[in-house]
This record gives structure tokens, C-alpha cells and sequence, in this order.
């Protein structure tokens, strides 16, 4: 999209000032029943529908395709996509509520409803296997569960545990030590991906072979297709990461240089920069690093975190803050469902996978987010980015 840069500056500043001041949519059967569960707060996170209806429906649709014999006839062509169109809402409904459900309530109940749903319905691909469709599901499951549930135990006091999030994600953005950050990452990695990578490699294994079968060579050329470019796709990222290469080369090489300072002989001040030193887990966003990397650090930033928490702001009004910024630009409020729906702190009662996201539940006005929401500079960031996922769905949606 296009933005007015002074126009959105003017709004990033009125947004601080009030801070320190104080798809296509389509209607299912009226047969069709939502049942939710209330969870903590504004959260409703376990959520049902009649899928056994749903399919059946489906499948009735699916025996009466409409014939095609002649293929000019655009009345023909209008009244299958009509057809289609209406078998994939429905599939695309179940599939979101079982994956919502799955991710927010990490259960062997919650698994074996979603591959269940793939024994019935594999979108974009055919799987002619029934015993494939199963494992794939069940590998993808046990990943999800491993990811979300992998926790580091301090040496000191091995019963003492901590998970990725809030635990290791905090420390990693606010601990400075070098041998507590390295325990950290590597203990966290080696926990989760030591027992993620057999089940990973077993999983592309699947796939490739499955993807080869529908006329693909590989999984990239998969997902390249979906961009509906005939040629040119990989050449055009490459030429984009040659544009940004020498840009990006030397804010490395002054954040290394800035690092090596602060951590003498820890590493190569001519090589990587070690991932855990760059306060994400992933080594994906910096910012948590700024205070040891700011060329001028007597003219310092304001620490959005020391003021959230001056300001006693609550986890809601986080997520109002972020709604009043979006609605100041023009874009659309958010709606009853998402404040009714939506994941905003990790809950104590069960396990679920903290990885923030955006969901559009392909129903009418149910946009939800799912954030294990922290009061920090990091999550006040990430809830605007959340929620400007579910500005583009309403969007998509009119």
C-alpha cells in the first residue's frame, strides 16, 4: 500500500502523546452452530462447529457437480465456480476452527480432530494415500507440541524450568550476560530441534514425494506456483537481495564491531554475529540490542517498555491503543467477535502455542488474534502488527 509518510509520523507521535498522557464472505447454513467456551478474561479460545453437518453437506455438493460441456458458456462456467466456491468456504471454516482450537488448547483430542478433517479434504493437492494424510498431520502436531511446550532447566536448580514464552523470550531481550544468553539459545534450540528434526525430515520427505505426484518437482516450485508467475520468481528475490546487500552489509558489519566492543575475544569480529546476542531467540529483529549499538547514546530513545509500565497500561488497552491508531488513519475498528475470540495472554490451565498470529476464521466478522501478550516494547509492537493482519482481512472481506 501507499502511505502519506507525514501523515503517518503525525499519527506515530499523537499515538505516543497518548500513551504518556494517560477473504470473500459468505454466509453457511442457518443449520450451521458455533459453541464456544468461555476462557480467561476477554478470551473465548475453545470453539466447536457442526462439522459432521458441514461435510455432509459437502459431500452432497460434491456428488452434484455441475457438468461442463462446453466450456465458452460462461453461465456454465459461473454456475460451477458458484458450486466450488461453496464446498471450499465450508472446508475452509472447519479447517480454521480445528486449527484455532489445536493451537490454543494443544490436546491429543484437538490433534485427532484435525486429522481427521484431512482424511477428508486436502486443499491445493490430491493425496490418494489415506495412511499419508494421517502422518503428515500427526508429524505436523508433534512438531506444534514440541515448539510450544520445550522448556530450559537451570543448572543450578534443575527442577527449576522455564518456557519459551514469556520465560526465555523475556531473557533473551533483556539479559546482557554472554553465558546466560548462550544457555538460553542453546538450550532452548538444542531441546526443540534435536527432537523436531527427525519428525522434520520424515515430514518434507511427505510432502516432496506427495508434491511430485501432483506435477511439481519439488515443494518450492509449489509455493512459487501460487504466485501465478510464469518465470522470473527467484530471479527477481535474488536481484532485491543484491539491491539491499551493501546497505545491509555495513549496519552488520558496524553492529558486529559495536558487539565485539562490549563482548572482547567472545567471537570472530570478522565473521557472523553470534544469534544470541542479538535479543530474539531467532535472531529476527534487533531493536533489543539498540542501547549497545546507538552511534550517539547520550541522546537517548524512549523506552517504550519503562513507559507502559509507568503508565500502568493493561494488556486490553494495549490492544485498544493499537485499534485507536489504526482507526485514526481511516481503517475499520475491530470487531465484537475479535474482543470475544481472540488469545490475548497465554493461559495457566493448558498448553498452547505462544507464536504470535492474526486468524481470518473465513466467518462472517471473526477476526482473532493469538498473542501471549507481555507488557513490553516487543509485544506493543507485535499487537499493532497482529492487528494490522486483521485490518487487511476486514479489507479483503468488503
Amino acid at each position: 500500500c501507499e502511505c502519506n509518510g507525514n501523515l503517518f509520523e503525525d499519527k506515530r507521535r499523537e499515538l505516543l502523546n497518548y500513551i504518556l498522557s494517560e477473504h470473500f464472505q459468505y454466509s453457511l447454513s442457518m443449520h450451521t452452530k458455533l459453541i464456544y467456551d468461555t476462557g480467561d478474561d476477554l478470551s473465548e479460545t475453545n470453539g466447536e462447529i457442526d462439522i459432521e453437518l458441514l461435510n455432509s453437506l459437502n459431500q452432497i455438493d460434491i456428488h452434484n457437480m455441475p457438468i461442463i460441456d462446453d466450456y465458452s458458456n460462461n453461465e456454465q462456467a459461473l454456475e460451477w465456480l458458484n458450486w466450488y466456491t461453496k464446498i471450499i468456504e465450508r472446508y475452509n471454516q472447519i479447517s480454521a476452527v480445528l486449527s484455532w482450537n489445536f493451537l490454543t488448547n494443544i490436546t491429543k483430542e484437538n490433534e485427532q480432530r484435525q486429522t481427521q478433517q484431512e482424511l477428508i479434504t486436502t486443499l491445493g493437492t490430491v493425496i490418494k494415500d489415506d495412511r499419508i494424510i494421517e502422518k503428515v498431520s500427526v508429524l505436523h502436531s508433534k512438531m506444534e507440541n514440541i515448539y510450544s511446550t520445550s522448556t530450559v532447566c537451570e543448572i543450578v536448580n534443575p527442577k527449576q524450568c522455564h518456557p519459551l514464552a514469556p520465560d526465555l523470550e523475556e531473557l533473551m531481550h533483556v539479559e546482557k550476560d554472554y553465558d546466560t544468553l548462550v544457555w538460553a539459545w542453546k538450550g532452548w534450540h538444542d531441546k526443540c530441534g534435536n527432537q523436531i528434526r527427525p519428525l522434520y525430515l520424515e515430514y518434507i520427505d511427505l510432502l516432496t514425494k506427495n508434491i511430485q505426484e501432483n506435477g511439481f518437482t519439488d515443494l518450492a516450485q509449489s509455493w512459487i506456483d501460487d504466485y501465478e508467475m510464469d518465470h522470473g520468481f527467484e530471479e527477481m528475490l535474488d536481484q532485491l537481495l543484491q539491491d539491499i546487500l551493501p546497505l545491509y552489509t555495513q549496519i552488520h558489519a558496524y553492529v558486529r564491531g559495536k558487539l565485539c566492543q562490549k563482548y572482547p575475544k567472545k567471537f570472530d569480529c570478522n565473521g557472523p554475529i553470534p544469534a544470541h546476542l542479538l535479543g530474539n531467540m531467532w535472531a529476527q529483529q534487533w531493536q533489543d540490542r539498540l542501547d549497545d549499538v546507538l552511534p550517539y547514546p547520550e541522546t537517548p530513545l524512549a523506552n517504550m517498555t519503562k513507559i507502559l509500565l509507568e503508565k500502568k497500561v493493561t494488556i486490553h488497552e494495549m490492544y485498544l491503543i493499537s485499534e485507536n491508531f489504526f482507526t485514526s488513519i481511516g481503517m475499520s475498528a475491530m470487531t465484537k467477535k475479535f474482543w470475544t475470540k481472540s488469545m490475548f495472554k497465554k493461559p495457566k490451565d493448558r498448553s498452547v502455542l505462544c507464536h504470535a498470529s492474526a486468524s481470518d476464521m473465513a466467518n462472517t466478522d471473526d477476526y482473532r488474534v493469538k498473542i501471549c501478550t507481555e507488557i513490553n516494547d516487543d509485544n506493543f509492537y507485535t499487537v499493532h502488527h497482529e492487528m494490522g493482519h486483521i485490518e487487511y482481512y476486514m479489507a479483503y472481506d468488503k
